[in-house]
């Protein structure tokens, strides 16, 4: 519970007796009994209690990526901590012309929602057709929406320490940081860092401003961190890894034949691709690693790719070509994809960029081993032996990294770092030594 402080008290804009505010409180009690009653010991509320407020822009209509990032580090965190954390997540919605080419969010309209246990509050801004095209396509600067952030940015006076995730987030944190002198960190996750500050000198500035002013600069790789020092080497940092969430979990031997048999893939390896159809990912190399594996292997195969986007048909259309045996799974709900990675041997990642490749993670943690390109993260979450330099036969370089997995009875493990526990230890040691 936030006790009002005096320069709170001076901005206000309404004035309740203190016989009004004695009786909300007891009606917050009250229900605040019912609401647990039998599920906790007593609860004890300090005034002194620190106040975190967590920023970030995922979408909320599939709980993947960045996201599913910040709903496991705030609930882990909490565990971990006696901090009251309240959780914002910046969004937009098509005005204008916009309308004409975005879907609004199915929360549209909603001032919050509540995800896995997590109150998601939920800052709603305009999507106007010609600042997306500006921002995106000549990378100019988002004029609506860093006004929209920096009048939002006064809403945060009660908290004591702001926690930011991606771009959009931390701008949102520096402009606080500017107004109220709040603290705040950021955790910068991947595409933040090895792709907007390459879009102009508008990104890359802001940037470079962000990452000298926080307190600290959270990465989740160590490489990710070197990408940000060519930008800033003057900066506050450590390196945080991401944890795999316990859906993703390796099934009794009992269900995962029961899912090969429905899939119909009992007797053979199963190759697989789980991600976005997009250049960043490479995904239109999965046909001609694919095609290596099969004259490399003369067991029954089985190709999936998971997923969706603008490679998909040059995908589908190789695939053909070479007459594999891919099936295209399309995009699949988050929670069908633990289903799909029971009945995978062998995950492959050729991206030529990733932050740590959570993906590669998940597939461990239900039981497959994993093959990725030697770029980010990459090496860290699986091993430099795991991950294979692009360039000139790089497809049959994998090929015979999958084959050796396939052929072999070895599994990989995650790396001890990768763990939501560890992460919410380290995050709260330095909150700890900012709100001191």
């Amino acid at each position: 519970m936030h006790m009002e402080t005096q320069e709170e008290a001076q901005h206000r804009r309404s004035l309740i007796s203190d016989e009004v505010a004695a009786r909300l409180c007891e009606l917050i009690i009250e229900k605040l009994k019912k609401h647990y009653a039998g599920k906790l010991g007593r609860v004890y509320i300090d005034p002194d209690m620190k106040r975190i407020a967590v920023l970030f822009e995922g979408s909320l209509d599939n709980l993947t990526g960045l996201t599913n990032a910040v709903l496991n580090r705030v609930s882990y965190l909490r565990e971990a901590s006696d901090y009251v954390i309240d959780v914002y997540d910046i969004l937009s919605f098509p005005f204008g012309l916009s309308r004409l080419f975005f879907s609004k969010s199915k929360y549209f309209g909603k001032s919050s929602i509540e995800i896995e246990g997590v109150t998601v509050r939920l800052l709603w801004y305009r999507n106007w057709l010609a600042e997306s095209i500006a921002n995106f396509k000549f990378h100019r600067k988002p004029v609506c929406l860093d006004a929209f952030l920096k009048r939002e940015a006064r809403n945060f006076q009660s908290y004591d320490l702001i926690s930011a995730h991606a771009f959009v987030g931390a701008k949102l944190a520096y402009y606080i940081h500017q107004r109220l002198g709040t603290p705040f960190c950021v955790t910068w996750h991947g595409t933040d860092m090895h792709s907007i500050p390459k879009g102009g000198n508008y990104q890359r500035d802001f940037i470079r401003r962000i990452l000298q002013a926080a307190d600290c600069n959270f990465f989740v790789s160590i490489a990710l961190r070197s990408t940000a020092e060519q930008i800033s080497p003057r900066m506050n940092s450590r390196v945080l890894y991401n944890g795999v969430n316990t859906h993703f979990r390796r099934y009794a031997l009992e269900e995962r034949e029961a899912f090969r048999r429905m899939y119909d893939v009992s007797g053979k390896k199963v190759v697989a691709f789980v991600g976005n159809l997009k250049p960043v990912k490479n995904a239109a190399l999965l046909p001609e690693i694919f095609n290596k594996v099969r004259e490399l292997l003369d067991d029954p195969l089985a190709f999936w790719v998971v997923g969706d986007g603008e490679d998909r048909p040059a995908v589908e259309q190789r695939s053909a070509e070479l007459s594999l045996p891919v099936r295209m799974w399309g995009y699949q709900p988050v929670e069908i994809v633990p289903v799909i990675l029971q009945c995978v041997d062998v995950l492959v990642l050729p991206s030529k960029k990733e932050g740590l490749g959570m993906v590669l993670l998940e597939a461990i943690a239900c039981g497959a081993n994993a093959v990725g390109a030697d770029v980010g993260g990459i090496p860290e979450a699986i091993g430099a032996e795991n991950a294979i330099q692009l360039g000139p036969g790089f497809e049959e370089r994998m090929a015979k990294r999958v084959v050796y997995y396939l052929s072999n009875d070895v599994r990989q493990s995650l790396p001890p770092a990768c763990d939501w526990r560890v992460t919410a230890c380290l995050e709260k040691e330095v909150y700890d030594q900012i709100l001191q």
